[in-house]
């Protein structure tokens, strides 16, 4: 079981260790046009709609394990919005930036793009595993 397995906020798979920039394990990042790493937030076009999506796996984006890219990680409870259940869709967050919500965006001017899905849930802290493969492809809702 993943609980067994992995800590909050902390996955395998895919890596990229790039840029020198202070984040919090677990959150969704994007890298800005800067070169930098950004919290992203699904309520505009330039917060990680069309940027590369990462889940910080450490405090230091050149140090730590690095950004996953793609693979597995098991995210806090905390960070995610809305009723997980295993084999939904997981999103990018349109209210708190770095969190990940179980339920699409809905308001005009957000952006529904998908991160990946839950796999599992850990029954007494609600973390979620989430296999982290966001989509290329986003909507912006009119």
């Amino acid at each position: 079981a993943f609980t067994t397995q992995l800590t909050s906020n902390e996955g395998f798979g895919e890596t990229l260790k790039f840029g020198d920039t202070s984040v919090t394990a677990g959150k969704l990042y994007y890298l800005n046009t800067s070169g930098g790493w950004t919290p992203a937030r699904a309520n505009n076009a330039t917060t990680g709609a069309k940027e590369l999506l990462t889940v910080a796996l450490g405090t230091g984006t050149a140090s730590d394990v690095g950004m996953l890219l793609n693979g597995f990680a098991r995210i806090d409870s905390t960070l995610v919005n809305g009723t997980p259940n295993e084999g939904l869709p997981v999103y990018v967050c349109d209210d708190t930036a770095g969190e990940y919500d179980m339920t699409a965006p809905a308001d005009s001017g957000e952006i529904v793009r998908i991160v990946g899905y839950c796999i599992d849930l850990d029954s007494s802290t609600s973390d979620i595993l989430l296999y982290f493969d966001p989509d290329k492809a986003w909507v912006e809702l009119a």
